[in-house]
């Protein structure tokens, strides 16, 4: 971004987790030179120069930041998309004018006409016992019922397409610098990640504005922006959200395997970290649902929630965590049952500096955006 290597953006500000008395404390990396990450002191002053925010800074910065962000009418590409587990953040991001609190009108990843959102099967972890909290209120996949007459006017219609593109289309990605947007390594799934600060936001106008809608209806006053939802680290979910439209999801199923130390967590005993570490062979360390999987693990659980959220609920997708000694990729394998088919996917991703976090999920959030801004989508 701040290279201008992704067309049609451009990078406003960076407001750092860290809060203002920091920002201007942004320190050069090994042959990175001058970060030149433009901080800024408030989410007012980058919510003023941007078209888009984008949250990489984990689950308490999007709950302080998030809601200011979408109700000045600006779009917010959440990339800790394991915070929405909690209800009623997500009915904050997902209020909107017409149908109120929560009505999803807003949040942009998918909608499943799926079983219904019991839980399935026993919410205890194999390693740590039972999840904590209750699980939520119901139908928490996202976008709401479709209205009649398909997927024109409640549907994303590439919020950039009246912005101002490079003339490098078609578009395939977005990628720009090493490191992703603002240079720093992407915030761990579901809360702050380790390390270098990613920021509140980086602020990249596409030309559109707030007050204007690209795609059906284009040009109508809008008072808030939209929630976008990043993919993060894997793939597949237009075509499981087109088989949600087709007809019913069955079940939906995620086994993520990561190395130890990044499924380590503060509530595990001695013993459980002991078998974590020096097992010979994989162990699972969690089994259960989506929601308790990101309450129990949330700065490894981003990939859950977005699954969940796309398809059949944090409810009713069932999540697996296995810890895999001397891994050297993180691997995730969707497996989803529906009327339009059975659908397996297995991704298998080089790990971030911060081993919690698959490196492209920077380069996930740079492609969205230039996206935002493109005149030609692939895969949309």
């Amino acid at each position: 971004l701040r290279r201008g290597q992704v067309p049609g953006c451009r990078l406003t500000g960076v407001l750092r987790r860290s809060g203002p008395a920091s920002v201007g404390a942004a320190r050069p990396r090994p042959g990175r030179g001058d970060p030149g990450l433009h901080p800024v002191a408030s989410i007012d002053e980058l919510v003023r120069a941007s078209d888009v925010v984008v949250e990489a800074a984990g689950a308490e910065a999007l709950a302080e930041h998030g809601p200011a962000v979408v109700e000045a009418g600006v779009d917010l590409l959440v990339v800790s998309v394991g915070a929405l587990v909690d209800d009623a953040l997500r009915a904050r991001l997902c209020a909107d004018d017409a149908g109120g609190p929560g009505s999803g009108d807003d949040l942009r990843h998918g909608d499943a006409d799926g079983p219904d959102q019991s839980e399935p099967g026993n919410r205890h972890g194999r390693l740590g016992g039972p999840g904590e909290g209750a699980p939520g209120s119901g139908d928490d996949r996202l976008g709401g019922p479709r209205e009649s007459g398909g997927p024109g006017e409640g549907e994303p219609g590439g919020a950039g397409k009246d912005a101002p593109g490079s003339g490098n289309n078609p578009r395939h990605d977005g990628a720009g610098g090493p490191g992703g947007p603002g240079d720093g390594d992407p915030a761990g799934p579901g809360g702050p990640g380790e390390g270098e600060p990613g920021g509140v936001g980086e602020g990249v106008p596409g030309g559109r504005g707030p007050t204007a809608r690209a795609g059906p209806g284009r040009g109508r006053p809008r008072a808030r922006g939209r929630v976008l939802l990043s993919t993060g680290a894997i793939g597949g979910l237009d075509l499981l959200r087109a088989a949600a439209l087709m007809g019913p999801v069955h079940s939906v199923r995620l086994t993520t395997a990561k190395r130890p130390e990044a499924l380590e967590r503060p509530w595990m005993t001695d013993v459980e970290r002991r078998r974590l570490h020096e097992a010979d062979g994989p162990v699972t360390v969690f089994t259960g649902t989506a929601r308790d999987a990101v309450r129990r693990f949330p700065e490894s659980a981003n990939v859950a929630a977005t699954l969940a959220l796309a398809t059949t609920g944090l409810d009713a997708t069932w999540v697996e965590l296995v810890a895999r000694a001397g891994a050297a990729r993180v691997q995730h394998r969707i497996e989803v049952e529906a009327d339009a088919g059975r659908y397996e996917l297995t991704v298998e991703n080089t790990p971030s500096a911060n081993p919690r976090t698959s490196a492209v999920t920077a380069y996930a959030v740079l492609r969205a955006l230039g996206d935002l801004s493109a005149t030609v989508v692939v895969g949309v």
